[in-house]
């Protein structure tokens, strides 16, 4: 599953990949009422919709849940962060390297998800130059 982000113009740009086990929308959690992000599943996907409200009450109720939500919202928090320092100093090739080298520990942890290439859209906004280097 790809979170995508779109610009007025209508550009997309992958925010976040997801896998299996992990979390979509916990923003609700924390009120906010307007979306900021879409979903697009890369593969045949399952997904359980949790009620916000019920949400809560399983995080407390549920330590290990608990445990592995937080460890989501860290983690993403963390990605966050790394983009954003990579989109003030880096390079754009240096971005495109640790998509996918972040594409390919996200294959690992999850198993296959049915995409086994970076897509067309995510690379044809790319300088030339780049989108050869993301063919390889």
């Amino acid at each position: 599953m790809t979170v995508l982000v779109r610009s007025t113009p209508g550009r997309e740009a992958v925010v976040a990949v997801l896998g299996q086990g992990d979390f979509l929308g916990e923003g609700c959690l924390a009120g906010q009422s307007r979306r900021t992000t879409s979903a697009r599943a890369i593969a045949p996907s399952a997904i359980n919709v949790i009620e916000a409200t019920e949400m809560v009450r399983l995080i407390h109720e549920q330590h290990a849940l608990a445990d592995r939500f937080i460890s989501h919202i860290l983690a993403r928090n963390i990605h966050v962060d790394e983009d954003l320092i990579d989109q003030l100093v880096d390079s754009i090739e240096t971005r495109l390297a640790r998509a996918v080298l972040l594409r390919r520990a996200t294959a690992r942890r999850t198993g296959p998800t049915g995409c086994s290439r970076a897509s067309r859209s995510l690379i044809s906004p790319l300088p030339a130059p780049c989108r050869e280097v993301g063919r390889l």
